[in-house]
């Protein structure tokens, strides 16, 4: 076995647990970059924070890995709401993909 890779191994270890790096935050209340503050403003008025908790709440249920039951059934959820529709009910579908 290749000697360097155990020292190489062990000063990547050596580095990684050295002092704790400061994060960079925006202070409060500074504008954000003029794209973002357009689509922010732009959909603020659409944001529904009960309807947005509600879909966090029956999420929140499930273990979610994609394609999983818990997966699946959270997309649906989100599907329903949009669509108006009962869950389980597809609007469309062409070669296995929905539309």
């Amino acid at each position: 076995m290749n000697r360097s890779l155990p020292l190489a191994l062990a000063a990547l270890i050596a580095l990684s647990c050295g002092a704790p790096r400061s994060v960079s935050v925006a202070p409060r209340g500074s504008a954000l970059p003029p794209g973002a503050e357009r689509a922010y403003r732009a959909l603020e008025p659409r944001f529904d924070r009960a309807a947005a908790m509600e879909i966090v709440a029956f999420m929140d249920q499930y273990w979610r890995l994609a394609a999983n039951p818990g997966f699946n059934a959270s997309i649906e959820h989100i599907r329903a709401r949009k669509v108006g529709r009962r869950p389980g009910v597809v609007a469309g579908r062409k070669h296995g993909i929905y539309s």
